[in-house]
Formats: structure tokens, sequence, C-alpha cells
């Protein structure tokens, strides 16, 4: 079986990174904290932590037809061939 990723792609753009930094944390990060934040993020357990509550929240999300309609967005999924 051909396996296939699903992908969230969350960005946060540099300004609203030193933003928060300057507003939480009293200044903004320097390139190098920035690279370490983006190269190792997963390193850091309440961030790992985060990325496993964002993939249970979307997945509760999904299969919650009580509370949101996805009528359209399976239409439209449906109707140009996927899930074949």
């Amino acid at each position: 079986m051909e396996e296939k990723g699903i992908v969230f792609s969350i960005v946060f753009d540099e300004e609203e990174v030193q933003s928060f930094a300057e507003a939480n944390f009293e200044r903004e990060l320097t390139e190098l904290e920035l690279n370490r934040m983006k190269m190792h993020w997963y390193e850091d357990g309440a961030a790992y932590g985060a990325r496993t509550e964002l993939l249970a929240s979307a997945i509760k999300m999904a299969i919650n037809t009580k509370d949101y309609n996805f009528e359209r967005t399976d239409r439209d999924y449906l109707e140009s061939g996927g899930g074949k």
C-alpha cells in the first residue's frame, strides 16, 4: 500500500515571532536563536506535545459532523476524484 502524507502547514512569519518574543520574553530573538527554534523545536517536550494536541484536535474536528458542516468540502473532494 502506498503511504500518503498528511500535511498541516503552520507558518509563523518572522515579524509574528519577534513581536511575540518581545511581548512575552522582553526581547526579540537573534538570528541564531531563530535558527535554533526552527531546527530543534521538536526536542522541546511542550512543543512536541502541542504537535500531538494539534493532531488530536484536527481528528476530533474531522469526525464531528454534529458541530461542523462538511457537505461542500466532501462534495468538492468527491467530485475532484478524491477517495479513489
